[in-house]
């Protein structure tokens, strides 16, 4: 993740990871989004979606 965020880090507006990766956002970085990314389930999947959709949707009202 640490070199995703590196790599990209000036595309992208955010790095969606796990609540239990460790990795720490850094100053110039992108933001770190925490989100159970394991999708065993309908749920979980529509869960995560419905994480990112309203991230994103925040960022393009500032």
């Amino acid at each position: 993740s640490t070199t995703v965020a590196a790599h990209y880090g000036e595309l992208i507006d955010a790095l969606v990871v796990d609540h239990s990766d460790d990795i720490e956002p850094t100053r110039n970085g992108p933001t770190v989004l925490r989100a159970a990314t394991l999708m065993h389930s309908q749920k979980d999947k529509c869960d995560l979606a419905q994480t990112i959709l309203t991230y994103a949707r925040n960022l393009r009202a500032k």
